[in-house]
């Protein structure tokens, strides 16, 4: 996250430092210690968990599961070959890449709010596809998001393709109501549709749906 700015006993501080100012908190405690080990299996050992991997194995009584989400991609042409190229999944990161830029951001809750910010302070035009009639997202990010003039939202929208040579230069897509396909000419194509969560290890040990 570039800013946040509804943290407690933070004005304003970035996702970055946020981050680091807990790792540093956790770390005063004698008894947390971080370990850079990848978990390859947990099972089930009576009333104990037992995590394991190539060079080690350890038992817990407990286990909390913060293993974070993957992007869910949108699955059309083009997106995978321009990924890199003008396709990107996160706008903190690459926005700067865009500078006076035309780019469009695919999703209209507050992941793509969030980036449609953080992109509007680079690129020349921000372009918002959304495939419901309304944005959703807390009301302080959607007003700034529609104030900007660089902004332009289309509703009832879907992207079906990407279009490029060696970089992305333009995008096709579909109006829902009328079926009707258009073309659109473009620098970079933001994905913010959601994310996939990594739950494939708590898989046999407690129940999981889709979220």
């Amino acid at each position: 996250t570039d800013i946040v700015e509804n943290y407690p006993g933070f004005i304003k501080l970035t996702g970055m430092e946020l981050a680091e100012k807990l790792k540093e908190h956790a770390l005063s405690y004698p008894s947390v210690v971080i370990k850079e080990e990848k978990v390859e299996l947990i099972e089930k050992k009576g009333n104990l968990f037992e995590i394991s991997n190539s060079k080690a194995k350890y038992l817990a009584k407990t286990i909390i599961f913060s293993t974070g989400t993957e992007i869910k991609k949108l699955n059309v042409p083009g997106e995978k070959e321009f990924d890199g190229r003008g396709v990107a999944y996160c706008a903190t990161c690459d926005a700067p890449r865009f500078k006076d830029k035309k780019v469009i951001v695919v999703g209209g809750g507050n992941a793509g709010l969030e980036s449609a910010l953080d992109l509007l302070q680079y690129a020349s035009e921000v372009n918002i596809f959304k495939l419901r009639d309304t944005l959703k997202g807390d009301e302080i990010t959607l007003e700034k998001v529609q104030s900007n003039p660089k902004t332009k939202i289309l509703t009832g929208v879907q992207l079906t393709e990407i279009t490029g040579d060696t970089l992305v230069r333009g995008v096709k897509y579909k109006i829902l109501k009328t079926g009707e396909e258009k073309t659109m000419d473009v620098d970079g194509v933001f994905i913010e549709i959601g994310w996939i969560p990594n739950s494939d290890l708590a898989s046999g040990l407690v129940e999981i749906n889709e979220k």
